[in-house]
């Protein structure tokens, strides 16, 4: 059972969770540093777009996999609360940046210029909600690879355990058989 659910279910949203932590912190470093750096409003529309799809795209792809894993709820639901919990709070996170988003893509269309004081408030605003993100994303994986780790370890000493007492089982039955065959 163990290891069916560390196979099955927390090892695929560990994989993807670490996804997820690549692509925000792809997205968080091109609102800090790179946006500022653009050469125009098409490139800077386009750049953030593109980072924010790819973002998007890994945090549909956590959800599906949760839903994917339903059976880890019931079976390890002391371990997995707070790990659906973290996930459902990223989400949060990402719909409340949904807003300055639009109004960023709202400035970009307008062709208001990359230094204007409209776009500098909403990238700040971006700023702080990417790094909020990254913050989380970044828990969610490390705790997700720390309970991968401890399943595996369980299953790994669990099998030292099994490989013990079949051994030790089975020179108890060769030395019933040797008595047996000597009486």
């Amino acid at each position: 059972e163990q290891l069916g659910l560390a196979r099955h279910g927390y090892l695929p949203l560990a994989l993807v969770s670490k996804d997820l932590a690549r692509t925000e912190e792809d997205l968080k470093s091109y609102i800090e540093d790179a946006f500022r750096d653009e050469a125009n409003v098409h490139s800077a529309r386009l750049n953030l777009r593109t980072g924010l799809d790819r973002r998007d795209k890994s945090l549909k792809t956590m959800q599906k996999n949760l839903a994917d894993v339903r059976t880890i709820a019931d079976a390890d639901s002391k371990v997995f609360a707070p790990i659906r919990a973290s996930i459902e709070r990223l989400q949060s996170t990402a719909d409340a940046l949904t807003p300055h988003y639009d109004k960023m893509k709202q400035l970009l269309e307008s062709e208001q210029p990359l230094t204007s004081d409209a776009i500098a408030s909403e990238l700040r605003e971006l700023r702080d909600g990417e790094r909020k993100m990254f913050i989380q994303t970044n828990d969610l994986a490390r705790t997700l690879e720390t309970t991968v780790r401890r399943k595996l370890n369980f299953i790994g000493d669990w099998e030292h355990s099994v490989r013990l007492y079949t051994t030790v089982l089975g020179l108890t039955a060769v030395a019933l058989g040797l008595l047996l065959t000597t009486w």
